[in-house]
C-alpha cells in the first residue's frame, strides 16, 4: 500500500507501456536544460571523394578518418551519399558521430540519426546506441536525448540489451533526475528487457541517495519477482544509506 502511494509522486514526462516490473518508487521531481545548439560549417575537402570510380568501405573510412576539422564531417557524408557506391555502414556512422562529438557539434549527430533512420540501409548494434547514448547524457548533457534514443532503438530494428537499459538507469540516477527513474523501469517490457540484479541495484542506489530508504528496502521484495537475488553492492548500498541516516 505504501508503495503504491508513493506512485502518484512521479510525473509521466515519457510515454511508456507498463507490464511486468510491479515496484513503485517514490522518486521526487527535477527538472534539466538541454545544451545550447551548435551549427555545423560547410568542408572544403569534398574533392577527396571525386578521386575514385569506387571506394571500399575501408578507404571510405580512411578519407573520414583523416579529416582535419571535426565540422566538416557532415558536408564529406553529404558528398559520399551522391556517390553510386554509397553504402555506409556501423564503423562509418560511428567513426562520424564520434568526430561530431569531439567536435561539440551534438545538433549535427541528432541529424545523422534522423538521417540513418530515414535512409534505412545500415544494420547497427546495441554497441553503436550505446556509445550514441553515452555521448548524449555524458558529453552533451542531454538526459532527455539519450532517454529518447533508448525508446527510438526499435525504429532502427535494433533492441537494446539489459547492458544499455541500466546504462540509462544509472545515467538518471547519477543526474539525480530522479522521477524518470520509475518510469523508465516500468518500461522494460517494452523494450524487451529482462530485468537484472545490476538494474535492481540501480534503483536501490537511486531510492538511497533520494532519501527514501524504506523504500529502498522495500525493492528487496522486487528481486525474487524478477527471478534475482541481491548481492554484495545491494546491501553494501543499503549498510551505507543506514550509517548516513544514523
Amino acid at each position: 500500500m505504501m508503495l503504491r502511494s508513493f506512485l502518484g509522486q512521479c510525473k509521466r514526462c515519457h510515454p511508456i507501456i507498463t507490464q511486468k516490473p510491479t515496484l513503485a518508487l517514490p522518486f521526487a521531481s527535477l527538472s534539466s536544460s538541454e545544451t545550447p545548439s551548435i551549427t555545423v560549417p560547410v568542408s572544403d575537402n569534398l574533392h577527396k571523394l571525386n578521386t575514385k570510380d569506387w571506394l571500399s568501405p575501408n578507404q571510405v573510412l580512411k578519407i573520414f578518418s583523416n579529416l582535419k576539422d571535426p565540422e566538416s564531417v557532415i558536408s564529406v557524408l553529404n558528398q559520399y551519399s551522391k556517390r553510386k557506391d554509397y553504402k555506409p555502414n556501423e564503423a562509418l556512422y560511428t567513426l562520424v558521430i564520434n568526430q561530431l562529438a569531439q567536435a561539440k557539434s551534438f545538433d549535427a549527430i541528432d541529424h545523422v540519426m534522423e538521417r540513418i533512420k530515414a535512409e534505412n540501409n545500415c544494420r547497427l548494434s546495441d554497441g553503436f546506441f550505446y556509445n550514441v547514448i553515452k555521448i548524449y547524457g555524458n558529453m552533451a548533457g542531454r538526459i532527455r536525448k539519450a532517454i529518447d534514443t533508448l525508446f527510438d532503438m526499435p525504429c532502427y530494428n535494433c533492441w537494446p540489451t539489459v547492458k544499455t537499459f541500466n546504462f540509462v538507469l544509472n545515467l538518471l540516477v547519477s543526474a539525480k533526475l530522479f522521477d524518470y527513474v520509475h518510469e523508465i523501469y516500468m518500461s522494460a517490457p517494452k523494450l524487451g528487457i529482462e530485468i537484472d540484479a545490476c538494474c535492481l541495484n540501480i534503483l536501490v542506489k537511486g531510492l538511497c541517495e533520494n532519501g527514501n530508504l524504506q523504500s529502498a528496502f522495500y525493492v528487496l521484495d522486487e528481486f525474487p519477482k524478477q527471478n534475482c537475488r541481491p548481492n554484495v553492492r545491494t546491501f553494501s548500498t543499503l549498510m551505507h544509506c543506514l550509517c548516513e541516516q544514523w
